[in-house]
């Protein structure tokens, strides 16, 4: 229970200090990133999902209720998937299911999903993080990597994955030219 009291602070702590910052066009990512070959995905939802029942010919709202727990991780189970395709697409990590192996964890919170046919079609927030795996007397929870976003209908955590790659494949790119 500690530790997850300490992984909450970590994470608000991080959405605070993040939020106030301006992001460059390509960040300069530091070096455990870039020589990260496995990464272990986890998701996590926040609050209550509501599930959105199939659409009905009728006036009014589509009829939804608050997700089970069972529901819960049929949307959770398929997010991962879709956040998994997503690294095994860009070829660049291999993805692990085991956080203490890996040498990046890639956790991706999403607050008050509305979930419709077994997929996350909107949330009131969503934070992608990456940071360090294994189990290293010197790991902490401080994000190596960190994006935000307020409205899943602009970007949503597929996006936020595939621009994290985009910003490793750029810092790659650019320690290569300057090595040469």
């Amino acid at each position: 229970m500690n530790v997850r009291k300490t992984l909450q602070a970590a994470i608000i702590c991080s959405l605070i200090v993040i939020s106030f910052q301006m992001q460059a066009k390509t960040p300069v990512l530091p070096d455990d990133v870039l020589s990260a070959k496995t990464i272990a995905i986890r998701v996590n939802f926040v609050g209550d999902g509501t599930v959105t029942d199939k659409a009905i010919k009728r006036w009014g709202q589509l009829p939804h209720h608050f997700g089970s727990a069972d529901e819960l991780r049929t949307y959770i189970d398929s997010a991962r998937a879709e956040v998994e395709e997503v690294f095994t697409r860009k070829k660049r990590f291999q993805v692990v299911s085991d956080p203490s192996s890996a040498d990046l964890v890639c956790l991706v919170v999403i607050y008050s999903p509305h979930l419709y046919e077994g997929k996350v079609t909107g949330a009131f927030y969503e934070v992608v993080m990456v940071m360090k795996g294994g189990t290293s007397t010197h790991w902490n929870g401080a994000p190596l990597w960190m994006t935000t976003d307020f409205d899943l209908a602009r970007k949503n955590y597929k996006d936020n994955v595939a621009i994290f790659h985009d910003q490793v494949f750029e810092n790659e790119k650019n320690k290569n030219r300057v090595a040469q």
